[in-house]
């Protein structure tokens, strides 16, 4: 199995990342993402953004 960047979306982690030249892409740009490629389809792409709008309505709410 080999992968070609991370998925995360903890900000400490992403900056050790980022200094350490490792690929990541945040869930909410990896969802856009796949819509935008045609790999999931609209409804699709509504129902992972609906059921991630929690979390990410909770990390902006930290900040």
């Amino acid at each position: 199995m080999s992968a070609s960047s991370i998925i995360s979306d903890d900000r400490v982690f992403l900056n050790i990342l980022q200094r350490n030249n490792v690929p990541f892409i945040i869930p909410t740009d990896l969802i856009v993402r796949l819509y935008e490629l045609r790999i999931i389809t609209v409804e699709e792409f509504k129902g992972g953004m609906e059921m991630i709008k929690p979390y990410v309505s909770a990390y902006r709410k930290i900040k």
